[in-house]
Order: C-alpha cells, then sequence, then structure tokens
C-alpha cells in the first residue's frame, strides 16, 4: 500500500484554529515580552525627564544669576535683596520683582506699582502672572489658591545681613564670588515670586524643607547659583563644613577644589 500522501491531503490535516490552550499560552508570552520591555523603557524614561529638568532649572538658574550680576551693575555694586522697601520704609516687593526688566520681563515690571504692597489689587493682575524662569516641571508651581505662582528658587539670606550691604567687591575681595552661594532650589514652602522675605540659609543643609535649600527631583543633587554666575549641581550630601564655607561670603574658610 503506498502511505505517501500528496501536500494537499497534509494541509488538510494541520488545524487552521488555535486551540482555547494555545491563545492563552500565546497570551501570556505577548503579556510578559510587554512588561520586560516596559521595565527596560522605564528606566531610560525617568533618566531622561531627570536629565530634561536638570537642564530647565539650570537654564533658569543662569537668567537669573545673570540677571543679578546685571542688576548689580547699575545699583552701585549691591545685588537685588530678599526684600524691596518702598519710600515709607514697608517691605512690599521681593527680589524677583527688582529683577524683571534683566530677564526680559520689562512689561510687567513697567506696570507694577513699587510704592504699593505686592499683593495689592493694583498690583495683583501682574503678580499673580506666571513667568518661564521661575518654574520646574518636577515641583508643583502651579498657582496656590489665591491665584499667585510660587517659585522654586530662593537666595542665600547670608549674603544679605541685617543692617548691612555686602557689595560685589567686597564678596570678591573676601571669600571670591566663586565660592560663594547666591541662589538655589527649593521644593517645599515655596513663596510666590512676587513676595518678599525670599531668601534661606544653605548652611542648614542641601535637603526639602521650609527653612532649607534643597530638591529631590535631581537624584542627590540641588542646583546652585553663585555670586559670580556661574551655576553648577552640588550633591546633597556634601559635607556640611564644605556648604558652610560656601553659604558664607565673609567667614574666610577654605574651599577645596572638588566638593
Amino acid at each position: 500500500m503506498n502511505h505517501d500522501k500528496s501536500a494537499n491531503e497534509l494541509n488538510t490535516e494541520i488545524p487552521t484554529q488555535l486551540t482555547t490552550k494555545q491563545k492563552a499560552i500565546g497570551c501570556v508570552g505577548i503579556g510578559v515580552i510587554l512588561i520586560l520591555v516596559f521595565l527596560l523603557i522605564l528606566p531610560v524614561n525617568r533618566n531622561a525627564r531627570e536629565a530634561a529638568l536638570r537642564v530647565q532649572s539650570i537654564n533658569n538658574l543662569k537668567n537669573l544669576a545673570l540677571a543679578q550680576k546685571n542688576y548689580c551693575s547699575q545699583n552701585d555694586g549691591l545685588f537685588a535683596a530678599p526684600t524691596f522697601f518702598n519710600e515709607k520704609d514697608e517691605p512690599v516687593h521681593g527680589w524677583v520683582t527688582q529683577l524683571l526688566p534683566f530677564i526680559d520681563q520689562s512689561t510687567i515690571y513697567d506696570r507694577i506699582d513699587l510704592s504699593l504692597p505686592w499683593d495689592h489689587p493694583d498690583n495683583q493682575e501682574w503678580t499673580k502672572l506666571s513667568i518661564y524662569w521661575l518654574r520646574i516641571h518636577g515641583i508643583d508651581t502651579e498657582p496656590n489658591s489665591n491665584g499667585y505662582y510660587p517659585m522654586p528658587y530662593t537666595l542665600n539670606s547670608r549674603l544679605f545681613p541685617d543692617n548691612q550691604s555686602l557689595t560685589e567687591d567686597y564678596i570678591s575681595r573676601a571669600d571670591g564670588l566663586s565660592n560663594t552661594i547666591m541662589m538655589g532650589e527649593i521644593q517645599e514652602g515655596l513663596m510666590p515670586w512676587g513676595a518678599p522675605d525670599n531668601a534661606r540659609d544653605p548652611a542648614l543643609g542641601l535637603k526639602p524643607g521650609t527653612k532649607t535649600m534643597g530638591v529631590e527631583v535631581h537624584s542627590g543633587v540641588t542646583i546652585i547659583g553663585f555670586a559670580d554666575g556661574r551655576v553648577r549641581a552640588i550633591s546633597n550630601d556634601i559635607d556640611p563644613t564644605v556648604l558652610k564655607a560656601l553659604a558664607t561670603p565673609d567667614g574666610g574658610e577654605t574651599v577645596p577644589e572638588e566638593y
């Protein structure tokens, strides 16, 4: 007997539909592959997002640090202080308002009445505006309950001691502009950009808090701007002694080359 079968006969014996068990196995296999792909892509996406946030904040602080330098050159060597006082010696505005003309925001600055508080009804239309250079997408900078945009940056309070005005030249001859923190990122207790008295002591440590500089969105570092206009990332675990030396404008401490 001839047991050979033709190709057509063989084809009729091959199942044309998958069984339920085969379908289930296939679905499980596809699911496993998708999970593996997701796990591989997730770290890449997270790293890319963190890198983008870091670049954004570095650019923001570079613009603010440059604005401080330009302000200083037009104001007898003094940097814009955390609080602006009107002719009645009332604390009415913050340091960002003073820098508005130097960050391409002259239109807003020209419409703010500097004799009135930042949150006065006559100023609210302008001090409730969002300014691009004052936001980090990784930190909640959406309008607060009163409609003001909080700012994730603050000044170094040690640069502006009570009853004393430190000039750029003085700081340069003391600890040096490149060794003195001017401003940095914050994550908690954010204030509206127009509010006065927005300054903190970096020597308290680089960590999220209502009185400290420091963020967690950059995986262990905080972006800091220096009095010479330089901007760099500093480890949140920096030696406290070195951090204090960088915070003081005239402490006379020695700052190591690497920190």
